[in-house]
Parts: C-alpha cells; sequence; structure tokens
C-alpha cells in the first residue's frame, strides 16, 4: 500500500496540468497544413481563371468554350490537393488514429508513426516519473493505477506508455514475459530521448 500512495502523491502534481488540457493538440496541429494548403489552392485556381479570361479578352479570342477550358486549368490544383490529401491519409491515418486513442491498432509494437517524437501528455510524465522513482515499470506492477487523465491504467494503456520507452532504448532485454532492467533512469533525459526525432 505505501507504493499506491507514493504514485498518489506524484500523481497529484500531474493534476492541475491535466486539466489546462482542453482538447488534443494532435487534432489543431495536424489540421493547420490543410488548411494553408486550400488556401494556396484557392489562389492559384482564381489566378489561373483571372489571367487566363483578361488574357482571352485582351487577345480578342474569349468565348465560353475558351473559359471552360480556362475552369478546368485552373481546378488543377484542387485536384493535386486531393490526390495528395488522400495518399497522406492512406499512409498516416493509422499512427494519427493510434497517437489520438492511445493504442497500438496495427499491433506493430509502437503507437503511432515510430519516427515521429513522442507527444509528452501527464499521463507518460507521470509514468516515466514514477518508474524512475520506484523502479517498477511491470504491468503488475502498474494494474489498477489511476493516472493523471483519471483513467485506470490496465494492460492495453500500459502497453501504449511502455512502448516508446522501449524504442527509445530505456530498457535492456525487456520482451514478453522478462522484465528486462532500466538503463537510463533519469527521468528529464528520458522524456529528451522521446521528444527528439531518430
Amino acid at each position: 500500500m505505501p507504493g499506491r500512495l507514493f504514485v498518489w502523491s506524484i500523481m497529484k502534481r500531474y493534476d492541475k496540468s491535466i486539466q489546462k488540457t482542453t482538447r488534443p493538440t494532435l487534432l489543431a496541429t495536424e489540421a493547420a497544413p490543410i488548411v494553408g494548403m486550400a488556401l494556396v489552392a484557392i489562389f492559384v485556381m482564381s489566378a489561373i481563371f483571372l489571367v487566363g479570361n483578361v488574357g482571352a479578352l485582351a487577345g480578342g479570342i474569349w468565348t465560353v468554350k475558351v473559359m471552360c477550358n480556362v475552369t478546368l486549368v485552373a481546378l488543377a490544383p484542387w485536384v493535386l490537393l486531393i490526390i495528395g490529401y488522400a495518399q497522406e491519409l492512406l499512409v498516416f491515418a493509422w499512427p494519427r488514429l493510434e497517437r489520438a486513442t492511445g493504442r497500438d491498432l496495427d499491433g506493430s509494437g509502437a503507437i503511432g508513426d515510430p519516427r515521429q517524437p513522442t507527444v509528452l501528455t501527464p499521463d507518460r510524465m507521470f509514468f516515466i516519473e514514477t518508474i524512475c522513482r520506484t523502479g517498477k515499470w511491470t504491468q503488475r506492477d502498474w494494474r489498477g493505477i489511476v493516472l493523471p487523465s483519471k483513467l485506470i491504467c490496465d494492460n492495453d494503456l500500459h502497453k501504449s506508455l511502455i512502448a516508446p520507452l522501449e524504442q527509445a532504448g530505456v530498457f535492456a532485454g525487456r520482451r514478453e514475459g522478462a522484465r528486462g532492467q532500466m538503463v537510463v533512469t533519469d527521468p528529464s533525459r528520458i522524456m529528451e530521448m522521446l521528444t527528439v526525432k531518430n
């Protein structure tokens, strides 16, 4: 029971930071590129449409057929935008969905794209700080612990918390059924390792 009281005392430090988080930053930061690309597409489309029609009028060759052809050419940025965004969705849909849910949906052993830096949520910071202080990181140690987000840690949630640490090299000899050894024990060093791209 003293271990759980210790975990509870650490958790209280992260209560205020979790209350400030009203929405996942994932939604805001990942919506920004498509908005920027759409604005560029609108600008390019408008420029092509105006230049093409004004040029045709000035050259005395403006007809409805010319206007239709200019309009089709002006729509090209939108076609490219849609193709590019569809490709991005296909390639990155799983990592984004995994980061949003905090679960390993494709069974890769990683939450999100392992090439991307890990987002340090209050739950993850709490997990790192606690395992560095207590030396307890197994599923059995964490099962039933209440995290700062008020989620109760289960095996899936534990896996999502520990997977980035395993990938970053915090543990040695850790595998299914083997506890392994923690080779990096400084919380700030672990957080730095997680937030820097490899």
